[in-house]
């Protein structure tokens, strides 16, 4: 496989997302950038005709959702722009074509192994620099991402997690980002420290 191989699989798989940014004067207010801190109110975004509150917990740990019919202001509004999300190289690995599967059993890798500096194909290390250039937790400028990819942390819960609805992942002031997911036991809020 080439680099772009590897692209035009990720553009298979890529998901649409909605991009946060803090708003300037005039434009369409669709959230509110209220903060990283623990035990407080962090982010609401209008989401399917409700506002999505996300706190946090004071442990760092964890947080909730409520939701309501008015948003909670903050003199840091957002506005959100439509964008794509792609995969991270797991999730290429993870649901690529029989073409990435060869290509993995060429290179003495499982589909559902974690991709590290010990994977010896050229082509995921070229597609994962390129990943990382379009993905907002390596670049400034984006407060939050509504649905879009997750991306495995150390913690390990990835595989657990590729059930549930990805719902917000945000950037301002992390460490730590916090990421929302909704299943049908409800939200859960995860705040990620590296």
């Amino acid at each position: 496989m080439t680099l772009s191989d590897f692209l035009a699989e990720a553009t298979r798989l890529a998901k649409p997302c909605k991009n946060y940014r803090f708003a300037k004067a005039g434009e369409q207010q669709n959230g509110y950038w209220h903060g990283v801190a623990a035990g407080e109110l962090c982010v609401s975004i209008e989401r399917e005709g409700k506002w999505l509150n996300v706190y946090l917990d004071e442990e760092y740990e964890a947080g909730r959702v409520e939701l309501s019919v008015q948003p909670i202001l903050s003199d840091r509004p957002l506005v959100r722009t439509a964008g794509i999300s792609l995969p991270p190289i797991d999730a290429v690995f993870r649901f690529g074509s029989e073409t990435v599967g060869r290509y993995l059993d060429a290179n003495g890798w499982k589909r559902e192994w974690a991709f590290n500096d010990n994977f010896k194909g050229d082509a995921a290390h070229e597609y994962n620099q390129e990943w990382s250039r379009q993905c907002p937790l390596y670049y400034e400028g984006v407060v939050a991402t509504e649905a879009g990819w997750n991306i495995p942390w150390p913690d390990g819960d990835w595989d657990g997690l590729l059930s549930h609805e990805f719902v917000l992942w945000t950037f301002e002031e992390s460490e730590p980002w916090v990421e929302v997911f909704h299943s049908n036991s409800g939200y859960s809020v995860f705040q990620r420290i590296t």
